[in-house]
């Protein structure tokens, strides 16, 4: 995956590191409050529709991931793919680590024929300056759908 010899971390698939699977489950509980975690565990998965986990380490370490899942947008009953949950420790935020992510998620949604990707967040700006489009805005929550799309 990304090995730019710069970096102090790497991006790996988490398949690759089964040993961290219950560190990302316990850091996507921790800032978002998953409750079933076995469910949580098979979004890490690769399916033929959604490429599997991603996780940024230094050395052994995981430092960062990146997740997916199928979900119908809003008042639609099809699923589309979406990032999950995108996690960076705050130690290691602000270094380019989401960015390189997202720009690898991307990637790997495309081997999979997956040229739309969503994702559901309240910090839209991040997405933006990755040249994502605001799809929509949820007032009550104040949260965002935004989208790419590579084809």
């Amino acid at each position: 995956m990304d090995t730019t010899p710069n970096n102090p971390w790497r991006i790996d698939q988490l398949g690759n590191h089964p040993a961290h699977t219950d560190t990302i489950a316990q850091w996507v509980i921790n800032e978002w409050g998953d409750s079933n975690i076995q469910e949580l565990k098979q979004t890490f998965t690769q399916s033929p529709q959604r490429p599997g986990a991603l996780i940024a380490l230094t050395g052994n370490i995981p430092i960062a991931m990146l997740s997916y899942k199928m979900y119908p947008l809003p008042e639609q009953t099809s699923e589309v793919l979406w990032f999950n949950a995108l996690y960076v420790m705050p130690p290691y935020r602000v270094n380019g680590i989401g960015k390189s992510l997202v720009q690898t998620g991307i990637t790997a949604a495309q081997h999979l024929g997956v040229n739309t990707l969503y994702v559901y967040t309240n910090l839209p700006m991040f997405y933006e300056k990755l040249g994502w489009q605001h799809h929509s805005h949820q007032a009550e929550s104040d949260m965002h759908i935004l989208k790419t799309s590579s084809s």
